[in-house]
């Protein structure tokens, strides 16, 4: 009887199609990206067995996971597809607010509602932050008298940002709002 069962078990096995399909997922190219950044990711997609299906692209970002575009796929069996090529257009992912912190982008092929395969990036940081450097022209100023400050403020890529600063006096640990600029 249990022979008859093991036997049965194997068989059916055997008539089951195994779906086999591989996910790899390259980059990001930094470490870092500021809200607002363009995040690229390239990669490749195998199957052993012909699939018709969809990559499902999302960013895991702490405990959130942020859904992202979803790219039809088609492959025959042992086909390879690179991605972003003409065959799979995976598009550039735009890093949002409420993104911010340790991220990684995740792939998933899916077929007939089954996940045959998934992919994850290494994980890389988003924030909001940004770097400057400033110098003040006077290391000592009086009331009333003026003082030029100039310098860069840039993204963690280095590209320089416009917008807006606020300018405060501090004295022990009081701060004292003087001035809100906006610069270019």
């Amino acid at each position: 009887m249990k022979r008859g069962v093991i036997v049965a078990f194997l068989a059916m096995l055997l008539l089951i199609p195994a779906a086999s399909a591989m996910i790899s997922i390259n980059g990001p190219t930094s470490d870092k990206y500021n809200v607002g950044d363009t995040i690229s990711v390239y990669g490749y997609v195998r199957s052993d067995n012909s699939v018709t299906g969809f990559l499902k692209f999302s960013m895991a970002c702490g405990e959130t996971t942020h859904p992202l575009q979803m790219v039809p796929v088609a492959l025959a069996a042992g086909q390879q597809a690179s991605f972003p090529s003409t065959d799979l257009n995976v598009p550039d992912f735009v890093a949002s607010a409420a993104m911010e912190g340790a991220c990684s982008v995740k792939a998933e092929l899916v077929s007939n509602g089954a996940s045959l395969d998934y992919g994850e990036s290494k994980q890389f940081e988003v924030t909001k932050y940004l770097e400057g450097a400033f110098n003040i022209d006077e290391p000592r100023v009086q009331i009333g008298s003026s003082v030029t400050i100039t310098g860069e403020v840039a993204k963690l890529n280095g590209n320089l940002v416009d917008g807006s600063a606020e300018i405060y006096f501090v004295q022990n640990e009081s701060r004292y709002l003087v001035t809100v600029i906006n610069f270019k």
